[in-house]
């Protein structure tokens, strides 16, 4: 059983294109979809989740999300990633996937959410503590 959530809320797209852009971020995210700024990015991958919080990821979860202006639908929730070794430091910029074949992950993405965009829609911080995407919670994990 799939069950969905709607929301209204602000929503922020790195992208300078609209039809390059496959996935969605929450504007109040500390976990967003984004593409290499600078050197110090890693940049064998075109597109990776970027911490811009003050606080060590240690879990994500992604979502599919479908927009209708100011209206989002989160219709499904499933998990991201768990980093065991202390999370993802601020500021830090790692592949979406893994780090096998991320020029394949537009596909995987595409594929998750066919008829949606993928976006974080729940982010854990060593120590304690999350963040949820607004609706999210109505949303039942799918493995």
């Amino acid at each position: 059983m799939i069950v969905g959530s709607s929301i209204l809320c602000s929503a922020q797209n790195p992208a300078t294109k609209s039809d390059e852009v496959w996935w969605f971020n929450f504007a109040s995210a500390p976990l967003i979809f984004d593409r290499p700024h600078n050197k110090s990015d890693e940049t064998y991958f075109q597109v990776g989740l970027r911490n811009r919080s003050s606080k060590y990821v240690t879990d994500y979860d992604f979502g599919c999300v479908e927009q209708g202006g100011k209206e989002i639908n989160i219709s499904k929730r499933f998990w991201g990633g768990s980093i065991t070794d202390g999370g993802y430091r601020p500021k830090s910029f790692f592949p979406p996937f893994g780090n096998k074949d991320t020029d394949k992950d537009e596909a995987y993405a595409k594929g998750l959410c066919k008829h949606s965009k993928i976006a974080v829609v729940w982010v854990v911080f060593d120590g304690g503590g999350y963040w949820a995407a607004p609706g999210i919670v109505r949303v039942k994990r799918s493995f």
